[in-house]
């Protein structure tokens, strides 16, 4: 893939997904990247060339069933882990919340507090459950398209709302091994701390 197709970082908005052939083109590349997040021009040259080498195989295995991003974290999350892994990058599994509700940088405790208190809705931990990976330290997101544009959320809240680094909450961590089906059997390291800054990365 030429470098020029490096700037495709930000999600979009993401309808049904397909899989796609082997013979990758650059409406192909901007097909497959549309529900991604990645910060490409931080990341070194071998986790750039393990990407753009995984994220083909993830998209065929996640969309062997044509399907929309939603629901497909998880999922994703363990495949490209499994593949970076084996390219011996540092990678580092995360679960949290991703928000359009919840006040920037808000701690777990907060938003529990937030939620009792009726500040925000309790659906906004059901339709915000959300996995993602740190590769470098970097957040790589496969399937943030799914909260942008009109199936986000499945109509709960406004979707006019961009993209952001701000909308990630981090609740728990797993820094592997990982193998084959490991998201199900991880040992997950709660309260996690740090938010994510414009640099893709979550300072401690």
């Amino acid at each position: 893939m030429p470098n020029s197709y490096l700037s495709y970082s930000i999600p979009q908005a993401c309808e049904e997904l397909n899989q796609v052939d082997s013979t990758l083109n650059k409406e192909s590349w901007e097909y497959i990247l549309r529900p991604w997040a990645i910060p490409w021009q931080q990341l070194s040259i071998e986790a750039s060339r393990s990407l753009l080498e995984a994220i083909p195989v993830v998209h065929n295995q996640l969309y062997s069933v044509p399907s929309w991003p939603g629901g497909l974290c998880n999922k994703a999350c363990e495949l490209l882990g499994i593949q970076l892994a084996n390219n011996n990058l540092e990678v580092i599994a995360v679960n949290g919340l991703y928000s359009i509700e919840v006040p920037p940088r808000s701690s777990q405790e907060e938003i529990h507090r937030l939620i009792r208190g009726g500040k925000i809705s309790e659906q906004a931990l059901d339709y915000g459950n959300h996995s993602w990976l740190e590769v470098e330290g970097l957040l790589v997101d496969p399937t943030a398209g799914q909260f942008l544009g009109p199936r986000a959320w499945d109509g709960e809240f406004d979707d006019d709302n961009p993209w952001g680094l701000d909308c990630y909450f981090p609740a728990s961590s797993c820094s592997g091994p990982f193998l084959d089906e490991w998201f199900d059997q991880a040992v997950w390291q709660e309260n996690i701390k740090g938010h994510y800054v414009d640099g893709w990365n979550r300072p401690l």
